[in-house]
């Protein structure tokens, strides 16, 4: 499997953030909340990290990184930082 750019890491992270988003039509923002402005609850980012972790092809979920993370950019930068870990 060819490994994706970070920025096209970046875009298909926001987009299946936003597929996944309980919030449908969120405020066009570079720094959606995760919470505030797209509605997710722990059981709906546990879906979506899911969804990512097989489009992906490794885990996000294993240390407790994942309390820092309150923002569309913050999962971005931890999935890019993680692929660079597992390249």
């Amino acid at each position: 499997m060819t490994p994706l750019s970070d920025d096209k890491i970046r875009v298909r992270v926001r987009e299946v953030l936003l597929e996944c988003a309980p919030v449908k039509t969120p405020p066009d923002s570079p720094h959606l909340e995760l919470v505030n402005d797209l509605g997710y609850n722990s059981l709906a980012l546990l879906e979506a990290i899911v969804t990512l972790e097989d489009e992906l092809g490794f885990f996000l979920i294993d240390d407790g990184t994942t309390e820092s993370i309150s923002t569309v950019a913050d999962i971005q930068d931890y999935v890019v930082k993680l692929a660079h870990a597992e390249a």
